[in-house]
């Protein structure tokens, strides 16, 4: 449709079309849906987790589990009473690690604000997140809590575009105890698995969800921990990973601070500077620690073999 009134100008050389008459139907492609303003993403080599804010993913979003430039979660939603959690706050904690701290919306029998959830994620040779409850409620409560978990398989740069439909090939072995999901991909030679580990194991398992059948008692604490190992090809090494108390307790906070103390002064009087200077050596910090777990890992494969 054509406009009239404006004349030509660098910013809008074409004032008389529309910027649908302006972009070929060719060109335009319908992207996934993101994740929102505060989506949220860990990485470390490889591998990253991309996730909204309160550390879900939704089928069909640009989101998930990568490594190697192959997606092995595609979906990843922690629902309490089936329904979504709240965020009260939610971030990295360093490039390898975030948190999100969640409570519950209004259920029946539960009044919003009751149950407090947090979730305390990384990547280390694979995914590895703790998931804790307390109840602060005046009596105890019956709670489902519920992960479930998805996967496409998808190459790197169709997650951008459009994804090639791979379930015909996605085969699922379920541990029916609850403690394991497994979805196997293969396509002619090429194998590529994901395995999720719950620890301790679901009450039980309802498709591709982990299914918890909790009732806690008023102050109650409850965690549980969910690991995602990865391995791109059947000869590598599975990687030992570091415990949750490592990445975000006393030796984190520690290694960060003796970091910061031996870091060199900045004195200037410009501010974009003193706003880059410590995230960046922050950055620097998790980059070695990076290097320093990987030469571990190849020392200990070649003392093994």
């Amino acid at each position: 449709m054509a406009t009239t009134g404006r004349r030509a100008t660098p910013a809008d050389p074409t004032p008389h079309l529309t910027p649908e008459d302006q972009i070929p139907a060719r060109l335009v492609r319908s992207l996934p849906p993101e994740l929102g303003p505060n989506a949220v993403a860990v990485l470390q080599a490889h591998t990253f987790m991309y996730s909204d804010a309160a550390g879900n993913v939704s089928v069909g979003s640009i989101g998930g589990l990568v490594h190697d430039d192959t997606r092995f979660v595609d979906r990843w939603e922690l629902t309490l009473g089936g329904a979504s959690l709240m965020v009260l706050s939610s971030g990295q904690e360093n490039p390898s690690a975030a948190a999100f701290f969640l409570t519950n919306p209004e259920l029946p029998g539960l009044p919003a604000n009751h149950v407090g959830v947090r979730r305390q994620r990384f990547v280390d040779g694979g995914l590895h997140e703790r998931i804790g409850l307390q109840i602060f409620t005046g009596e105890q409560v019956p709670i489902e809590l519920r992960l479930t978990v998805g996967t496409d398989f998808a190459d790197l740069f169709e997650i951008k575009e459009t994804v090639r439909d791979r379930s015909a090939q996605i085969t699922r072995a379920h541990a029916s105890d609850g403690s394991r999901l497994v979805f196997t991909y293969r396509n002619d030679t090429f194998e590529a698995r994901t395995v999720v580990e719950a620890h301790p194991a679901a009450s039980r398992v309802d498709g591709d969800a982990l299914v918890w059948d909790l009732r806690l008692a008023p102050g109650q604490e409850w965690e549980c921990e969910v690991h995602v190992p990865l391995r791109a090809r059947p000869e590598e090494l599975r990687p030992p990973s570091r415990p949750f108390d490592e990445v975000f307790g006393r030796g984190a906070t520690d290694r960060r601070a003796q970091w910061r103390a031996i870091l060199p002064k900045l004195c200037s009087d410009n501010e974009m500077l003193h706003r880059t200077w410590e995230p960046g050596a922050m950055d620097q910090l998790a980059t070695t620690s990076a290097t320093r777990s990987r030469a571990r890992s190849c020392t200990r494969s070649a003392a093994a073999s």
